[in-house]
């Protein structure tokens, strides 16, 4: 195999991992899937196998990675000290390092990971989202066009309601009876689609 740009400080800890199954206990995506390879231990084997040349670093196996939900649990939980997140991170960087991604891909990367760029992107799409929407509504003949069929279900267009989440509730706030601190990662979905969800 090449020389690993970004997987490589991170063989040390492979070796840690012993399959003992404590992820498996704790993976929110094994327990929908029942896939083995949905779990940490399955995912640490497949990049291991792919670090050491005896599988390839295909999109079916990126796509295995991309499952992980990085909710931690499997890393808190490892009697060994393995953190799998940052190793599944570092496999996907690795992954795309040696592919190149769609187009369409590339040119949405390259506009979210500004803030600038962000916000242009969620001013056109809800544009876009808005005039597909008043084009192709839901149950039209036209709207069979579009390509949103999964297994015979079609998708709707999310609605990208007006304003941030961010921006409606406060950086920091304390509630009454104080037991703890949580920090909440809202994503670009509950900042710009689902703010019920977020509120």
């Amino acid at each position: 195999m090449t020389e690993l740009k970004y997987l490589g400080k991170y063989k040390p800890q492979l070796e840690k991992c012993v399959s003992c199954g404590q992820c498996q206990a704790t993976c929110p995506t094994y327990r929908i899937s029942g896939d083995e390879g949905m779990v940490a231990r399955g995912k640490l084997n497949l990049i291991d196998a792919a670090i050491k040349g005896e599988v390839q670093m295909t999109p079916r196996w990126q796509e295995k990675l991309s499952h992980c939900t990085a909710c931690l649990a499997c890393g808190t939980n490892c009697p060994n000290g393995v953190n799998p997140s940052d190793i599944i991170a570092a496999a996907k960087a690795e992954f795309f390092s040696r592919n190149k991604r769609d187009f369409l891909s590339s040119v949405v990367l390259k506009m979210v990971s500004s803030e600038t760029g962000r916000n242009l992107f969620f001013k056109l799409s809800s544009i876009g989202l808005k005039v597909t929407n008043l084009l192709f509504p839901d149950g039209s003949p036209q709207a069979k066009l579009l390509p949103f069929n999964i297994n015979g279900i079609k998708r709707l267009l999310p609605e990208m309601n007006k304003g941030h989440f961010k921006l409606d509730v406060p950086e920091k706030f304390t509630p009454e009876h104080k037991k703890g601190e949580a920090l909440f990662f809202t994503g670009c979905m509950v900042d710009h689609v689902f703010q019920e969800v977020g509120q």
